[in-house]
């Protein structure tokens, strides 16, 4: 009798044991279901962006217009999207509002807000974790053999948040690269996060 109740004892420890892995792993499959289903919502929305800056050219054959075009770092009138006296103009070509129109910033309602501006950027490696302090020299786009693109920047996620950014760098590029690819992740040292989405080439 002892030897049953030893063994249905070691039975019970051993079925608990599969069952708690099972947990973690169901768990951890969760959490990545979670993460990927997040990352997919902010990239159909960040596309939608994206069609809006590529239609506003198609429709006018110019690019937006520069709110610092003389500066090393450049953003671009994303108020262009919503009104223009420019010829062909055929928008708005967003349905999100809110707006500050006085430095182009807007905001992409869903999946939860974030701000974004249109900036011209060099096809150099830049991202990672930094300042931000050089990123005049990076982003530079004024000399004349740079090769350079427009950019949307996506403002104010968190450190909590770098694992959806990080999926969604991998959807993008098929690789986490926080520097190079289409899509690029910057880390403030307010342990806030920018990311960068690359939209189309920029013609000086």
């Amino acid at each position: 009798m002892r030897n049953k109740g030893a063994m249905f004892g070691l039975d019970a420890r051993i079925a608990l044991a599969i069952f708690g892995a099972l947990s973690v792993i169901s768990g951890a499959a969760l959490y990545s279901a979670i993460q990927n289903a997040k990352a997919t919502a902010y990239h159909t929305e960040m596309r939608e962006l994206t069609k809006a800056v590529e239609a506003y050219y198609l429709d006018t054959g110019s690019q937006l217009p520069g709110f610092q075009t003389t500066q090393a770092i450049s953003y671009l009138n994303s108020n262009e999207l919503y009104s223009s006296t420019v010829p062909g103009w055929k928008g708005p070509y967003l349905s999100w509002t809110d707006t500050n129109a006085a430095i182009g910033i807007i905001t992409m309602p869903r999946p939860q807000p974030a701000n974004f501006l249109i900036t011209v950027a060099t096809d150099k490696a830049w991202g990672g974790n930094d300042n931000h302090s050089d990123d005049s020299a990076e982003l530079d786009c004024r000399a004349a053999n740079e090769i350079c693109h427009i950019w949307v920047i996506f403002e104010y996620f968190t450190l909590s948040q770098l694992p959806m950014l990080e999926g969604l760098d991998e959807k993008i590029d098929g690789t986490i690269d926080y520097e190079n690819g289409n899509f690029r992740i910057r880390q403030w040292t307010s342990n806030s996060v920018s990311v960068y989405l690359k939209i189309m080439p920029y013609k000086k």
